[in-house]
């Protein structure tokens, strides 16, 4: 096992011997999404997003630090593929609450091959699924309570479909499995950390799945669901916001060095 390897699985507090199967795949999506928060905290600190092997190792392992989809699902692909995985890198159009879509490589999403089938994986776009959905057309997938779906809209257009009750169903992302690389997504990374037009350069956010729920903080509030029940607490200055990010998240923003 390789360092990079060992610090990864170090990171997601996995003991087990890394192969590439499908057990070890969802023990690694369902880990990475309850110890790596999905984080935009760099946009909002003026540190430049870069999405090198070297720099996703040193923020994300060395430095106890999450991401958001292009460093999570970055990441997250060069440990599969050093595990030896098939993965594919995959482009999605993230769609609003307004049913309006986001531009090409707004979203970066995995795509692995195994025996068992084909999967979709996905450790950076926040509250999604936990465990890897097979990619069978269709067909509703359920995980703790919510419901996803993969539909074909057109030749080579798929969308990502979420229920909180099973019934009625949201639109999360289009995507196609055309194969594209780390490097193709450089443009839309730029985009969201510096356009006054990116979610993402308005809104500071941190949030991670828990055993019971999910943790998420912002500028502005704290959320703390736990078997379905939320509560909120306001946010009232900075001090306050680096205390809960470093007792609920173990980051702390060293504004000295990136």
């Amino acid at each position: 096992m390789n360092n990079f390897i060992s610090k990864y699985l170090s990171r997601l507090k996995i003991k087990s011997e890394p192969k590439p199967y499908l057990s070890f795949l969802k023990e690694l999506h369902r880990k990475h999404l309850l110890n790596i928060p999905f984080e935009n905290l760099n946009i909002h600190y003026g540190f430049k997003i870069e999405t090198s092997k070297p720099a996703l190792e040193k923020k994300i392992l060395d430095q106890n630090r999450g991401g958001f989809c292009y460093e999570l699902n970055g990441a997250f692909s060069f440990l599969l593929k050093e595990i030896g995985f098939d993965i594919s890198l995959l482009s999605a159009r993230v769609i609003n609450e307004n049913g309006e879509l986001g531009a090409e490589f707004d979203h970066l999403v995995l795509f692995v091959k195994l025996e068992e089938g084909n999967f979709l994986v996905d450790v950076g776009f926040g509250e999604a699924f936990l465990e890897p959905l097979k990619f069978e057309l269709g067909k509703t997938q359920t995980q703790l309570g919510r419901a996803f779906k993969i539909i074909k809209v057109e030749e080579n257009q798929f969308k990502l479909l979420k229920s909180d009750d099973s019934k009625t169903f949201s639109e999360k992302y289009l995507f196609s499995l055309t194969t594209r690389q780390l490097s193709d997504f450089e443009g839309m990374c730029k985009f969201h950390q510096t356009s006054p037009d990116s979610v993402f350069t308005n809104k500071v956010i941190c949030t991670k799945a828990t055993s019971t729920g999910r943790i998420t903080l912002s500028d502005s509030k704290f959320i703390e669901t736990i078997n379905g029940i939320k509560t909120e607490t306001e946010v009232q200055n900075e001090i306050e916001f680096k205390k809960l990010l470093k007792q609920k998240f173990e980051i702390e923003i060293n504004l000295n060095v990136s």
